[in-house]
């Protein structure tokens, strides 16, 4: 399956001059198809003719589910988006809030045909197709998900998300070498994405390149205001300190992030032990059993106690050893 999504490339049509005939029919069966459609106006899902009062009406009934979107109320913006899909079955941006809504409410496959349709009816507009791919992504549907990256990227070459799309696609299959190759081609179009650079930090800090992952999150602190940094990007500098055996800079890193938001017992575990490799044995007590006040049995913090207790003896006894680094 990687090798379409890793390696498919648009070809052109190879001649057949033998078929030339048929393909030649074949077009002009799809022209007249398509425009047989425009010429002869719209028809609802029920084979009747939609009037302009039937757009109308429909755009009507959008804009009341898009309010109930806004609320959250999914139920109430499905029926409003069924009579308007009913309505006026060609409006592709009700077909997209449709999808949107059938997703919300964990109908993920009726989610997905509407969002085909969607897409089909804005001629393969490339946002769409990334939409769809995400869907796809979501359910597991791999070798569908690159289809659409692929699909968007045919469309128009300078789409960023497509190319992150392609490169979360690679990311989940475990192949992070081609992943980062995408994700940087999604950055040359929109060098504004911090979640594609988060993306990026991440697999160098996976692969064991703490300098890496550090040197990518400073682009996006430069890029946010100082002392706004999201808790996330404080968690990753955290981590990929510790990594990279600065543990006084990550245990400092690590504690401004529990501030910032409530930590669960991992963070708290992560602070504790920075603490620790980084000689301050008190606070890192204290914080391993704020860690399991929250998860009594929380095995990596339980070790680190165990440790924190023999150092705590060796000092005590005169024997204060320096902590493996």
């Amino acid at each position: 399956m990687l090798h379409f999504f890793h390696r498919m490339r648009p070809t052109a049509p190879q001649t057949n001059p033998g078929g030339a005939r048929g393909l030649l029919v074949l077009c002009l069966v799809l022209l007249v198809s398509s425009s047989g459609c425009r010429s002869l106006g719209s028809w609802g899902t029920r084979g009747v003719k939609t009037t302009d009062e039937d757009v109308v009406h429909a755009r009507r009934l959008g804009q009341k589910a898009a309010e109930a979107m806004q609320k959250q109320q999914w139920a109430e913006a499905e029926q409003l988006l069924v009579r308007a899909v009913e309505a006026h079955p060609q409006d592709e941006r009700i077909r997209q809030d449709y999808s949107e809504v059938l997703w919300q409410l964990e109908k993920q496959n009726n989610a997905i045909e509407q969002m085909k349709e969607a897409s089909r009816l804005s001629g393969e507009n490339a946002t769409m197709s990334v939409q769809l791919g995400r869907m796809y992504l979501a359910k597991g549907e791999l070798e569908m998900a690159a289809r659409c990256a692929m699909d968007s990227i045919s469309a128009d070459p300078a789409t960023a998300d497509a190319w992150t799309l392609r490169g979360d696609v690679c990311n989940k299959a475990g192949y992070p070498a081609e992943a980062m190759e995408y994700y940087h081609r999604a950055l040359v179009y929109d060098p504004q994405q911090i979640d594609t650079r988060l993306k990026i930090a991440a697999i160098h800090s996976r692969l064991k390149r703490p300098r890496r992952a550090l040197a990518m999150l400073d682009s996006i602190t430069e890029r946010v205001p100082a002392g706004e940094e999201p808790h996330q990007i404080l968690v990753m500098r955290g981590m990929a300190l510790k990594q990279d055996h600065r543990y006084s800079d990550a245990a400092e890193v690590l504690q401004v992030a529990c501030h910032k938001e409530r930590p669960d017992a991992q963070l708290l575990f992560e602070l504790a032990d920075a603490q620790f490799r980084a000689g301050d044995v008190a606070s890192a007590g204290h914080v391993a059993r704020e860690a399991l006040a929250k998860v009594p049995r929380h095995k990596q913090t339980l070790e680190l106690l165990v440790a924190i207790e023999r150092k705590n003896r060796r000092m005590a006894a005169g024997q204060d050893g320096q902590m493996p680094r």
